[in-house]
């Protein structure tokens, strides 16, 4: 029986040295906050707080909320939410605080465990969050900017090659009226250059004004005043960088199918799938066509979608069908129906 003890009390005293010298701060209290067991580690700690040792768990706990109220998510009087807690020495501790049931006994369990390496690569973390954060939205604005800019270049460009066209065409014109033997035909010859001028100078026009809201009944606009019509089925993308461009392709598709195709129809598919947003634009202009030279507008064009990493395709096998795929940046509204 004494050997049983002996064992017994052996056993007591090893859990109760290795609860004294653990590096974390344990206490074992009674409801009214009387210490039942406190370690080395939880009155150090207790000194370098109140200034003595543990005397009362609960009083404990309330100078811990008073010293660290302006913590984040702190707890109020009566919670067990841990306490982070800052000491003089720029360590970090957490205190943490259960309520156990022994039989027919009810103990305090409070711990303190040093965090102080955790807390800093928390704040790191944060920190390297908030650059991210910073960094993402300095790409955003930079990215509308540069849109803008090739929104602005070719807006230049193409007044540059409408007042080209235009000087060519006024004296091509007082040429005419200057002859006196004028040739059949070259009078609807003029009247056709004209009308060129004037649809690149609508077009021109419409650029100015890319809002989101209204781009597309601009492009309807635009294709009623030269006599076509246009059809959207499908989803188009919602990123505002790509509908610029997608517009900007359909008003060049519709102005080279109706001034060398004929066209008075031009039907804009798009689909979406594996990531990508696959756009076909196509009209009902002749289908002769087996081969496209691509002068400014086209060039310049392909110039800004490929920037974007945009891929354009031209497609003769069937008429004329311009072919764009771009990367998926967010969900698409969809469009299915015919605009008039």
């Amino acid at each position: 029986m004494s050997g049983k003890l002996r064992d017994r009390l052996h056993i007591v005293r090893n859990v109760r040295n290795a609860i004294e010298y653990c590096p974390d701060g344990i206490c074992f209290s009674s409801m009214d906050g009387r210490p039942i067991l406190v370690n080395r580690k939880m009155n150090d700690l207790s000194i370098q707080i109140n200034g003595h040792t543990v005397l009362n768990m609960n009083e404990f706990w309330k100078n811990l909320i008073r010293i660290c109220e302006n913590s984040l998510d702190m707890p109020t009087e009566g919670e067990e939410k841990p306490i982070i807690c800052i000491l003089p020495n720029e360590n970090v501790w957490q205190f943490q605080k259960q309520v156990l049931s022994i039989h027919t006994d009810t103990v305090v369990q409070t711990t303190a465990t040093d965090i102080t390496a955790l807390y800093a690569n928390q704040n790191r973390l944060l920190e390297n969050i908030k650059k991210e954060k910073d960094l993402h939205r300095r790409q955003r604005e930079l990215l509308e900017h540069i849109v803008q800019n090739n929104l602005d270049r070719e807006l230049l460009n193409a007044k540059i090659r409408i007042h080209d066209d235009f000087g060519r065409v006024l004296l091509m014109t007082k040429n005419w009226l200057q002859k006196s033997d004028r040739g059949k035909g070259e009078e609807q010859d003029i009247f056709t250059e004209w009308r060129n001028v004037i649809i690149d100078m609508e077009n021109a026009a419409a650029r100015q004004f890319p809002s989101e809201n209204t781009s597309e009944k601009e492009l309807i606009l635009v294709a009623k005043m030269i006599g076509c019509q246009l059809e959207f089925v499908g989803t188009y993308p919602t990123e505002r960088s790509q509908q610029l461009l997608l517009f900007a392709a359909i008003r060049e598709a519709l102005t080279n199918a109706v001034r060398h195709a004929g066209a008075d129809r031009i039907w804009v598919e798009m689909s979406e799938n594996l990531g990508w947003h696959h756009v076909e634009i196509r009209s009902n202009g002749d289908k002769k066509i087996k081969q496209i030279k691509e002068g400014s507008g086209l060039g310049n064009l392909r110039m800004r979608l490929e920037r974007e990493g945009i891929l354009m395709n031209m497609d003769c096998s069937d008429g004329v069908v311009m072919i764009l795929d771009m990367p998926v940046c967010s969900e698409g509204k969809e469009y299915s129906g015919e605009s008039k």
